[in-house]
This record gives C-alpha cells, structure tokens and sequence, in this order.
C-alpha cells in the first residue's frame, strides 16, 4: 500500500483477520506483527488452534 500515507481503514472491533490482513491493516511486516503478538504488545486471539 505504498503511498497511501494518511489514509484511513475502518475495521469492525469483531472482525475476524489473519496475520496477513492484520499486519497489511496496520502498515507493518507480518514478521514484525507476529513479534508484537507473541510479546504479547497487543491483544490477540487464536481461531482454530488446539
């Protein structure tokens, strides 16, 4: 999403995203969201795991 600074996305609270959408949601890597979920920087919750 190169060049789009300043733009707004709207996401409902209880949307349901994976990694990909998440991170591309928040202009950041996927490596770098996975960090901050697994440092627990941010709430998150898994859907189908064991």
């Amino acid at each position: 999403m190169e060049g789009d600074a300043g733009r707004n996305t709207v996401v409902p609270a209880c949307a349901g995203l994976t990694a990909n959408q998440a991170a591309e949601v928040l202009n950041v890597s996927r490596t770098h969201l996975i960090a901050l979920l697994e440092a627990q920087e941010t709430e998150s919750r898994m859907v189908g795991a064991p």
